[in-house]
């Protein structure tokens, strides 16, 4: 029969596979790089997806799973270096950490059900093993040694776990990035090959021009990138906390460069921000229209600084109103032809943002970035396939002019 200690070993491995496979579906979910929908997702109440989708899944941007993951690989770093550690000493470490543990996983399971009204198979393994741990570290010998004699503390073993967890923490800082860029990424795109590309292409030409934009008049106060009078036209409706539109941005703006004789690009304003956007119900990205204004703003004053404002502030972390305020005063002050206060008071940009929002609501647009081309909207799996399916629009158009 196993010992205790064993059966501890074995629980944090499983938890260790569980954690990962958790860590990983999180990060293809929230990255838009999910290959069809994972093998829990069984109906509406049993749903790993959007247990993974929501605000609940992550820690101040760590997710909930990788946390874990520190935690089985601590352990079992713990349970293995420091077998010969005296067992009181053990037993007490074991305890605290696995009712913290056992708490945890209450409490998650609880907003799993009342608040996310769905229940992820995975996690409730995870639970499973925090309970079990709990439990055999409770039943763990106070000490092995029935003559009463206490193991002493072997310094270097310490001294080992100490640089082992030091490791592991530090090796997983790194783990999302490195598992997007060599694994999800690569693998994704292996998936929505050109023969799916070749489809979004044939299902965008079938496509028929929206007169809404087409022949709207507010395309005249976005952000033109590129020649006025190139034959593609292209418009993308951006917020400037979107995650993926700082993603797509800088591929729009190579496209229009490598092509400038026949693709421009018009910039719409569509912030996810309540404070200017009558469709956002709840707070979510509350200094977008603030950024907005400021590129409305600069483009209005007709300066060529508009472009180079945009830039920057797609390319920042604005994480609240104070934020973009410090920005403004300091890293891109010498960007603005007018005053901040003035930007977010006047009314002709206040008149231009709303009007950019009325037509994107219009359109019938809910997500960030949206991209049109020729008016038509083009649909597309993942943010991955944009470069590609524009590309390949702008060659047949090449071909056929």
């Amino acid at each position: 029969m196993l010992s205790i200690e064993k059966r501890l070993i074995y629980l944090s491995m499983i938890g260790i596979i569980t954690s990962f496979y958790l860590t990983h579906h999180h990060l293809e979910i929230n990255s838009n790089l999910q290959i069809g929908e994972s093998i829990c997702s069984i109906n509406e109440s049993i749903n790993c997806d959007s247990v993974a989708r929501s605000e609940y899944s992550h820690l101040a941007g760590i997710p909930i799973s990788l946390i874990g993951l520190f935690y089985y690989l601590s352990l079992f770093s713990f349970l293995v270096i420091l077998k010969n550690l005296d067992f009181k000493f053990k037993k007490g470490i074991l305890v605290v950490f696995s009712t913290v543990s056992v708490i945890c996983s209450i409490s998650l399971g609880l907003v799993s059900w009342f608040a996310i009204k769905s229940i992820c198979i995975f996690c409730c393994l995870i639970y499973l093993i925090n309970i079990l741990i709990a439990l055999l570290s409770f039943k763990l010998p106070s000490n092995k040694d029935k003559s009463g004699a206490s193991f002493k503390i072997n310094y270097i073993d310490v001294t080992l776990f100490a640089i082992s967890t030091a490791g592991i923490m530090l090796a997983l800082c790194y783990f999302p990035n490195v598992w997007k860029t060599y694994f999800l990424e690569p693998r994704y795109n292996s998936v929505y090959n050109q023969t799916r590309i070749n489809e979004l292409v044939e299902k965008w030409k079938l496509e028929v021009k929206n007169p809404l934009l087409e022949n709207s008049q507010i395309l005249a106060t976005g952000l033109l990138v590129g020649k006025e009078n190139a034959p593609i036209k292209i418009v993308e409706f951006s917020d400037y906390e979107c995650p993926f539109c700082k993603k797509v941005s800088p591929v729009l703006e190579k496209l229009v460069a490598d092509n400038e004789e026949l693709v421009n690009l018009t910039i719409l304003n569509y912030p996810l921000d309540e404070s200017c956007n009558p469709s956002i119900k709840k707070k979510f990205h509350d200094s977008s229209c603030q950024s907005a204004s400021l590129v409305i703003c600069e483009n209005l004053a007709k300066t060529n600084k508009n472009f180079l404002l945009h830039k920057f502030l797609i390319a920042s972390t604005i994480s609240s109103k104070d934020n973009l305020k410090s920005l403004a005063s300091t890293k891109f002050s010498n960007t603005l032809t007018n005053e901040l206060d003035y930007c977010l008071n006047s009314n002709d940009v206040k008149d231009s943002l709303a009007n950019q929002i009325d037509l994107a609501i219009k359109l019938g647009i809910n997500s960030t970035p949206t991209i049109y081309i020729d008016s038509k909207k083009i649909e597309f799996d993942s943010f991955f396939q944009i470069e590609s399916l524009l590309k390949q629009i702008i060659l047949a158009y090449s071909k056929k002019s």
